[in-house]
């Protein structure tokens, strides 16, 4: 991996493959993802803390239920 001198925003990335790509880095906008934080405001069951917003934000909609879902499940199994 490099990292351009004149835009910290921009690196390369090399594989052992022998593949390069050229990557920027992006500030994330966590909370556009209006229908995931709803959702997460609106929780019944597991109360996720503010810290997991950021994480679960950067996620689609669709994924945000079934991270939601899938985690709600493993609670209810081990009486969390």
């Amino acid at each position: 991996m490099s990292q351009s001198y004149v835009n910290k925003n921009i690196f390369i990335v090399g594989s052992e493959g022998g593949s390069v790509l050229r990557a920027t880095l992006a500030p994330i906008n966590h909370y556009s993802n209006s229908e995931g934080k709803l959702m997460l405001d609106l929780q019944q069951g597991v109360k996720f803390k503010p810290q997991v917003y950021p994480f679960l934000l950067n996620l689609l909609p669709k994924n945000v239920r079934e991270v939601k879902a899938h985690i709600e499940k493993v609670c209810k199994i081990n009486k969390i």
